[in-house]
């Protein structure tokens, strides 16, 4: 649905629809090979920015009662590979914060 959707704490990476469950996707990547420590750098202060930023869009585009998920993808290219790897952690952490939105 979008990408880079800019807020004050950052941005969104990529909004998407899964069936009727808007999908908050945060991107990592990285010239490692550790998709385990890539995915795990979504700290619990980075969750936070993200789900507040996520609020915040949910009440710009007036979004009420809407399920809600936040996925990690992993991207991971290293210098000697010719294509990068991807992994997506889907449901990869709950809303964080006085407001749970997640379903």
């Amino acid at each position: 649905l979008a990408a880079n959707v800019a807020d004050r704490s950052g941005e969104l990476d990529l909004i998407a629809l899964d069936g009727r469950t808007l999908v908050i996707v945060e991107v990592r990547s990285s010239e490692s090979a550790d998709f385990e420590n890539l995915a795990a750098s979504v700290d619990a202060e980075k969750q936070r920015r993200i789900t507040q930023a996520a609020l915040r869009f949910l009440k710009r585009r007036r979004l009420r009662g809407i399920a809600v998920r936040f996925d990690v993808l992993a991207v991971v290219w290293p210098a000697d590979d010719a294509a990068p790897g991807i992994r997506h952690y889907p449901d990869a952490f709950e809303a964080v914060g006085r407001f749970q939105m997640h379903s």
